[in-house]
């Protein structure tokens, strides 16, 4: 099991990377999503538990939403997670021996068929993908080219020759340019077809959207927001701050 803010659920690049092998090589079978304070006073942002098993790939997530009990607001120190509010969970759980064939959706769980959406973002993206491969290789062509023609033009004596090769030099290096922009254009998407299905900050279809207009009620969300929004900036600032910590030993053991 694994404990995440929502910021993973939905993050991008290495984030992103490590959901690919996570969701490949393991099992996400389950994501219970919990509110704010669970974990007060420590964080009291949204966080996720990741339920997988490790030895197949994730065909079908489902989501389970925990809510605060009735008459509860937030969770704190002194009023926290209580274990029996924990039992609706338990008996919609199931056996993963039969692949969960008992759970339902109800108004708090829901599933996705990730093995049928990752199969289309690669349908999708596949011919994109394989654009940008043979683009790729075009441009090491003209770049092995292009070597040859710098060759022959520095080594040219006759001003004249000298000058026509060099002319060839530059319509080929712009001829390359060209074509490593649009292989980096048909990669960028295919990759805009594919890395959304890591996105699994997915939300509860059945949940009732409430809007409310009352100045005292929105304020009140937009300070949570914004608390939200610097406990996710201060947790990417110190993984940003241990990366870099960790390049740096790996920098001085090499030097």
């Amino acid at each position: 099991m694994l404990v995440l803010p929502d910021g993973t659920l939905f993050g991008e690049g290495v984030k992103g990377k490590i959901k690919e092998l996570l969701l490949n090589e393991c099992n996400l079978h389950t994501i219970v999503r919990l509110p704010n304070g669970v974990f007060s006073p420590y964080t009291g942002i949204k966080t996720n538990l990741l339920f997988f098993t490790k030895g197949k790939p994730t065909e079908t997530i489902w989501f389970y939403e925990h809510r605060y009990p009735e008459g509860v607001k937030s969770y704190s120190k002194t009023k926290p997670l209580r274990l029996e509010e924990l039992g609706p969970i338990t008996d919609w759980w199931g056996k993963e021996s039969d692949g969960f064939a008992c759970r339902v959706e109800t108004e708090q769980a829901w599933k996705i068929d990730f093995k049928s959406l990752k199969a289309e973002a690669e349908a999708k993206a596949k011919p994109h993908w394989d654009r940008a491969e043979a683009l790729h290789n075009e441009a090491a062509r003209l770049n092995d080219e292009l070597k040859e023609m710098r060759v022959a033009a520095k080594s040219e004596s006759k001003s004249e020759t000298k000058r026509s090769l060099e002319d060839q030099v530059t319509e080929l290096e712009q001829e390359l340019e060209s074509v490593r922009q649009q292989a980096k254009d048909a990669e960028a998407t295919g990759d805009r077809h594919y890395w959304p299905i890591y996105n699994l900050d997915i939300k509860n279809p059945h949940a009732i959207l409430e809007e409310s207009h009352d100045p005292d009620k929105l304020l009140k969300k937009y300070h949570e927001l914004q608390k939200e929004i610097e406990a996710t900036e201060t947790l990417l600032h110190d993984e940003l701050a241990g990366a870099l910590l960790h390049h740096d030993s790996v920098i001085e053991e090499v030097s």
